[in-house]
């Protein structure tokens, strides 16, 4: 279609891909070699058929431009249209005598320069047409008319979208003479325009989505019947509409309704899932928006609790899964006592209208309600006193759902493994803070590992087939790079240590004396114990050998060193508890983030309770009457209706300050 000057060429130069720059490859293969390979997936089985219709555009004004509009509109040079019309019309004569259907591109005048309809528009597939939008802005608009020369012709379009999609729930109702009630429909019209702001997608009026809801429900009127417990379920949606595949903004959008009759979401009680992997939403993404994509990303993980006997997901925080958010289709409230208590709405969680309402609804009825973080372990505590009352979940289909039981972590101490092949040496460890077996064994002659897991209620057997791996490399490392006074000296490991030789192990002092210490070890951690004072500096030696790890493998020379402060910079903290009566206590020091600081186990209410050399800060107290005298907090099981070892709460915020002594009364 015209010559091009060849000078044309080094004015663009030859540094992009298209014109045989760095960036160009040529093809390594034939095409021929690709069908089964690259192109299968899509359905292309064969490198040639039939030719059936064909798209075209006869050469226009939009060909012809003056030189001061050829750089804008990307030519290299003017084109003979005489020329171009004369070798479309050849073409397409050569088309129709060959019994291939020819859809002509007529766009309306003007056209703008450089529409060329070119191929690169479309490509096809077994199951339609996949079309692009062209990226430079002198081809905008292009895909506009090929859509509808396809759709004139019957060619499927397989619309990608751009993730653009947000929707509503809401529901109508009809009242005993006929009358159809919308429950606070303007609390929908602001929430999708919030939604449709944070994906970029224009807002709707809200006259247009008011008279579109009244228009659809006079004409299916009947659709809603009388009665408790009916309702039309309706669920407004906006997408984006362009035929086209980008990676930007959609330029068109489609805002439709639907609707059904419905009743109640759930058949009685709910079992949830606490969620400790999976996140529904995180900070600064788009939780708070009714948008598509937020949902979908919902059913693998919802899936997998259905698989285990749940109906839906607590979701909580995507940093550390410690605070209640949501719970899949519903806003989650607990009642502890008297008090209600839900979590803020912020950017990971939806603003429900029926949360909005439960919430008005109890103030106005002298409820007491806290919008608050609510945590998990807060729940448990609160059952371990009794002072749980209900769970339940709020939302549009499921209007409110009572919880009957959730799912929270395991109990690994009911949990028995036994490896049945014999004369295998073998040890279990968990990974600290995760549900996580590790089963290590040495060197067997067997093809294939059975294993028994077994516990009170049920066992099954798994066989673990052999495979060749490389030992695991002996790591060694701190088990913490922040060291306080009163903290333990502690060393961590990949691989589980089955002996320590103290005599290969020497710690000095500042002044160069050396510290008399014991050592502890289980598995991947070995604690160390010596006396540790203010105002000083410690190094740790361990000579080679000293460590050996469950294949063997020992260790090279290690050195470690840290440095303690002056003990005017903690404070100390004198817990008096001669008014409580028991056997043994946990009391744990915590910080406002409800992590523990520092544990002191009790036998006695002489025993003496102090926290010293505290870091300043806000700190508070959680005593546990330790029933079981295992020194540690057994939380129960809520599904066996266990309940967890009673905690009680200091409720006031202890303020340490360095080089102070604070008293206190439980």
């Amino acid at each position: 279609m015209g010559e091009v000057k060849k000078s044309s060429l080094s004015d663009y130069g030859r540094g992009s891909a298209a014109y045989g720059g760095d960036g160009w490859r040529g093809r390594e293969t034939r095409h021929v070699d690709e069908i089964g390979t690259l192109w299968g997936g899509c359905g292309i089985d064969s490198e040639w058929r039939r030719l059936r219709r064909v798209v075209l555009h006869r050469p226009g004004k939009e060909v012809v431009v003056d030189d001061h509009q050829a750089d804008s509109s990307l030519f290299l040079d003017s084109l003979d249209l005489a020329r171009a019309q004369a070798e479309h019309d050849e073409l397409r004569e050569a088309y129709v005598s060959a019994s291939v259907t020819v859809v002509d591109v007529e766009p309306p005048e003007p056209v703008s320069p450089n529409q060329m309809f070119c191929a690169d528009l479309f490509a096809m597939t077994p199951q339609g047409a996949v079309l692009a939008r062209p990226a430079s802005a002198a081809r905008a608009g292009e895909e506009v008319h090929v859509a509808k020369a396809l759709a004139t012709s019957h060619v499927p379009i397989l619309k990608v979208l751009t993730g653009q999609a947000v929707f509503e729930g809401m529901k109508a109702y009809k009242d005993d003479s006929g009358k159809i009630w919308l429950f606070r429909p303007t609390e929908n019209y602001k929430r999708i325009s919030i939604s449709s702001e944070r994906l970029a997608m224009p807002e709707l009026g809200e006259s247009v989505f008011l008279s579109a809801l009244n228009k659809l429900l006079t004409l299916d009127s009947d659709w809603v019947k009388p009665g408790i417990g009916n309702s039309v379920y309706i669920r407004p949606f906006i997408f984006g509409s362009e035929y086209c595949i980008a990676a930007s903004p959609s330029r068109k959008y489609k805002f439709m309704i639907i609707l059904s009759p419905v009743q109640s979401y759930y058949s009685g009680y709910i079992k949830v899932l606490v969620a400790e992997k999976y996140s529904r939403a995180a900070n600064g993404g788009v939780g708070y928006a009714k948008a598509a994509g937020n949902y979908g990303s919902q059913f693998y993980p919802t899936r997998l609790a259905q698989k285990e006997g749940y109906d839906q997901i607590i979701w909580t925080d995507s940093k550390n899964h410690k605070f209640l958010e949501e719970a899949g289709t519903m806003n989650i409230f607990v009642r502890i006592d008297d008090t209600i208590i839900t979590a803020p709405t912020t950017d990971t969680i939806l603003d429900g209208i029926t949360r909005k309402s439960i919430i008005k609804i109890a103030e106005d009825n002298n409820i007491k309600v806290e919008v608050r973080p609510i945590s998990i372990d807060e729940v448990i505590e609160a059952h371990s006193v009794g002072k749980l009352k209900e769970i339940f979940g709020s939302g549009t289909a499921v209007v409110v759902s009572e919880i009957s039981s959730f799912g929270y972590r395991g109990n690994i101490d009911s949990l028995k493994i036994n490896l049945l092949n014999e004369n295998i040496e073998s040890i279990i460890t968990k990974e600290e803070d995760t549900d996580t077996l590790n089963y290590w064994f040495r060197s067997f002659n067997y093809d294939t590992l059975r294993f028994e897991v077994k516990n009170k209620l049920d066992f099954d057997e798994f066989k673990l087939a052999k495979r060749e791996y490389e030992n695991d490399t002996l790591i060694i490392s701190k088990y913490s790079d922040k060291f306080e006074l009163g903290d333990q000296f502690s060393l961590k490991t990949t691989i589980p240590i089955i002996d320590l030789d103290n005599s290969k192990i020497t710690i000095i002092n500042k002044d160069s004396t050396l510290i008399p210490f014991t050592t502890e070890f289980n598995n991947h951690k070995i604690d160390f114990d010596f006396e540790i004072l203010p105002s000083d500096r410690y190094s740790i030696e361990i000579m080679p050998n000293a460590i050996i790890d469950f294949f063997d493998n020992t260790n090279d020379t290690l050195n470690y060193s840290f440095t303690t402060k002056k003990r005017s910079d903690y404070g100390n903290l004198y817990l008096n508890l001669s008014g409580i009566s028991y056997d043994k206590l946990i009391v744990e020091l915590l910080n406002l983030k409800g992590e523990i600081i520092r544990s002191n186990f009790l036998t006695s209410n002489s025993d003496p309770c102090t926290f010293e050399n505290i870091l300043p800060g806000d700190y508070t107290i959680r005593v546990v009457n330790d029933i079981n005298k295992n020194n540690l907090w057994d939380t129960g099981d809520f599904l066996k209706k266990i309940k967890p070892e009673p905690t009680y709460h200091y409720s006031d915020t202890i303020k340490v300050r360095a080089n102070w002594v604070i008293r206190e009364r439980l």
